[in-house]
């Protein structure tokens, strides 16, 4: 429909998007696929495609099948012929980037689909003014230029594009560098967004501000949640002065001015936490003797360990032996003292379980927590938590002993002060502040668990206190599937129990949230099935799978679903989703992985036929 209500393109195709580069995608009514119609309605490019065709400067991302991408012109001319696994959008400098089928490194091509640089990287991101944020393969980041030279060293624990001029990386903490990879803005914050018109949200312990390209604040980092595009012009901010005052919006221009409050504008909130530390008494704290005097043989062991080493390694353990252990102590117990009575403040529901976590998401240097409500199954390796807000900082430490300046012992000697002695302090620590008033002052299950982590690591919690000698909650397979997947997946939702896609729902549930699903469908399998953890949820997940095929069109949500199918003993099930996938690349890749859940299918003649395929 044009914008006087003209009808151009005819009511014959199942979707439409909209116009980009004078081309709207739209999908046959019969085959499913897409091509793409110009301004007259006129099928321009033929529906021959598995997703929608966005046009951006004059090409598109096509592919015909799962297995390979290329690039077409708004004629529907292939200008890259379908050949990578994937490929991104080209940027200002003529470059994308492109995943190598074999080695599955990334490049960068050309608009002739020949690579500018060669696949050999870890991961990249997309070039942006210039570069292009990669990581090696100790998953350290820094930045190439369009020649794919290294710039700025891979010294960063993560990295943002460049925007504005200004990069958000990580070291123990987020700030900006230029593209010399100088600091502009030091690292002071929990999180750090790309700058917009030369501002950037910030992050501080769960509660957002705005900074100036100088570092300065706009907005002080005292609101629950920041939106930059509202309305032209204008910043709309969630703000809570407190626990007991429902949060309300206001909107702010880009300096700073309150344009518009939702309420009469409140006396702006202190930093988080400040409320109640003159609550916390520091003299009625005190370290164990036996604890301190192991945690100073540990550092010593350490210092002897790299006095030796380089001059910022020598100047780190230094630094280490001069620590106050006592004094760390009392901070920890202070520090977790907060997080009890901020908890108890702001949530009402039944505590259940607590799981404190190393984040490596923010630099490694402190513990975050999430907490359980409503299950503490402590034979369940993926006990449900919430929240992940930061509980324990241990930046006051690791700036002191962790080397700024980059070298060779730089991460060796932060896993030993995180290991080694952090960890063996916070244990006691947390053993401590269990017996402390604000912990008693929360409503909790009778027990309680309380575990630790490490964020990405591939083992279970640690189960490190038991509170209480009650019997745990557990949930029945009914309950697990309402609170893990139907939760996650909304989208999922209507369908799941269902034999057949409902029909309105085929475009939400596209290969992008077919693969989300996947992804959690497959960590229940490695979860529940190979650790032997819960293997009844997986039945009671197959019960329940939808057993159409007509809308799955993810290779990963196909062989994920084969392998539920085959442990629920219904191998033709199985069979449908696995001749789905023969002969792709995708069975071929993940076919060793699958092959466990298989088990049941190895008499088939087919199932060999295709293990025959694989092997030969």
């Amino acid at each position: 429909m044009n914008q006087v209500g003209e009808l151009v393109v005819p009511l014959q195709y199942e979707m439409a998007t909209m116009f980009h580069a004078g081309r709207g995608s739209v999908q046959s009514s019969e085959t499913k696929k897409w091509g793409a119609v110009d301004q007259s309605g006129k099928l321009v490019i033929q529906c021959k495609f598995l997703d929608p065709l966005y046009f951006h400067n004059q090409i598109a991302i096509a592919h015909e099948n799962f297995d390979s991408v290329g690039f077409i012109r708004i004629n529907g001319e292939y200008i890259i012929t379908p050949k990578l696994e994937s490929i991104g959008r080209f940027s200002s400098e003529g470059l994308a980037r492109a995943t190598d089928k074999k080695t599955r490194k990334y490049g960068f091509i050309n608009l002739k689909g020949e690579y500018a640089i060669d696949p050999t990287i870890k991961y990249a991101n997309e070039f942006s003014d210039g570069l292009a944020a990669i990581h090696d393969e100790r998953s350290k980041w820094g930045y190439i230029d369009t020649s794919g030279k290294i710039v700025i060293p891979t010294k960063f624990n993560s990295g943002g594009d460049f925007s504005e001029g200004f990069a958000d990386v990580l070291t123990s903490k987020w700030g900006y560098i230029d593209p010399t990879g100088a600091w502009t803005i030091q690292p002071s914050f929990t999180r750090a967004n790309r700058f917009s018109h030369g501002v950037a949200i910030v992050e501080i312990k769960k509660k957002y501000g705005l900074i100036h390209t100088t570092g300065e604040y706009v907005l002080e980092p005292i609101y629950d949640y920041i939106d930059f595009n509202p309305l032209p012009g204008l910043i709309k901010v969630s703000y809570r002065p407190d626990s007991k005052t429902p949060s309300y919006d206001q909107f702010f221009s880009r300096d700073g001015k309150l344009v518009w409050s939702e309420f009469e504008t409140a006396q702006a909130s202190k930093p988080p936490n400040s409320r109640l530390e003159n609550n916390l008494k520091k003299n009625d704290i005190t370290i164990p003797e036996v604890l301190l005097a192991d945690l100073k043989k540990r550092t010593q062991q350490i210092v002897s360990e790299f006095e030796q080493g380089s001059e910022p390694a020598q100047k780190a353990v230094k630094e280490l032996s001069r620590i106050s252990w006592e004094e760390v102590f009392t901070e920890t117990v202070r520090q977790l003292d907060l997080y009890w009575q901020e908890f108890t403040a702001e949530t009402e529901e039944e505590l259940s379980g607590v799981l404190f976590f190393w984040d490596d998401t923010q630099g490694d240097t402190g513990l975050s927590a999430c907490f359980a409500t409503d299950n503490n199954d402590p034979e369940d390796l993926l006990n449900e938590f919430e929240g992940g807000e930061p509980a324990v900082n241990f930046d006051f430490v690791f700036s002191k002993v962790v080397p700024i300046e980059v070298c060779e012992e730089s991460d060796d000697i932060h896993l030993r002060v995180r290991n080694d002695l952090l960890d063996v302090l916070f244990e006691k620590a947390l053993a401590f502040s269990l017996q402390r008033k604000a912990f008693m002052m929360i409503r909790k299950t009778n027990p309680l668990y309380i575990f630790r982590s490490y964020a990405h690591d591939d083992h279970p919690p640690v189960l490190l206190f038991k509170v209480g000698k009650g019997e745990p909650k557990v949930l029945d397979a009914k309950e697990f599937i309402k609170h893990r997947i139907l939760k996650d997946h909304p989208y999922f939702s209507q369908i799941f129990g269902q034999k057949e896609w409902v029909e309105s729902y085929k475009n939400t549930f596209n290969t992008l949230s077919q693969d989300d699903l996947a992804k959690t469908l497959n960590l229940f399998l490695f979860t529940y099935f190979k650790q032997k953890s819960k293997p009844e949820y997986i039945k009671a997940i197959a019960e329940r799978l939808p057993r159409s095929l007509e809308t799955v069109n993810s290779n990963r949500l196909a062989l994920s679903l084969a392998g539920y199918f085959a442990l629920a003993q219904e191998p033709e099930l199985a069979l449908d989703h696995l001749r789905r996938l023969e002969k792709t690349e995708h069975l071929k890749t993940h076919f060793l992985w699958a092959r466990d859940y298989l088990v049941s299918l190895e008499e088939n003649p087919e199932f060999r036929k295709i293990a025959q395929w694989i092997v030969s």
